[in-house]
């Protein structure tokens, strides 16, 4: 994670949708950051440390501002939650995963046993008399 501290002196053009806003620039001191997101949760606290022009910081994580400081010492930070309806899909998932790797190992085992197959068809067919078989592990 880096932390930024300045004065923010340019934002930038902001794309928006239902969960965050992504600035094509953020200007703080003497950096400038690109085409970063910030959670609608925080965009008022950047808007009023534009228009405070005091200094701030602002700690960026991957491509997200996640953390604001704003000049009279308070801070504000994203935090994520987790919805009932992500945990049901994990939990309908492991089922269905279960049954994909059941699927691989039936086909893995299934072309084991049409190679065999195949194999003891040619050798059947060297149609020597008094062949004697050995087993072996296919």
């Amino acid at each position: 994670m880096n932390k930024f501290t300045g004065v923010i002196t340019r934002l930038g053009n902001a794309v928006t949708n239902e969960v965050a806003h992504k600035y094509s620039v953020v200007e703080i001191g003497d950096k400038v950051i690109q085409n970063k997101f910030v959670s609608n949760g925080l965009v008022n606290y950047l808007e009023q440390a534009v228009a405070s022009g005091e200094s701030v910081s602002l700690w960026v994580l991957n491509h997200q501002i996640v953390g604001i400081k704003l000049a009279n010492q308070k801070t504000y930070a994203t935090k994520y939650k987790v919805g009932w309806r992500t945990v049901l899909l994990l939990v309908a998932s492991i089922p269905m995963m279960v049954i994909l790797i059941g699927f691989v190992i039936a086909a893995f085992a299934l072309g084991k046993i049409i190679a065999a197959a195949r194999a003891n068809f040619r050798i059947a067919s060297i149609g020597e008399t008094n062949m004697i078989f050995l087993e072996t592990a296919a």
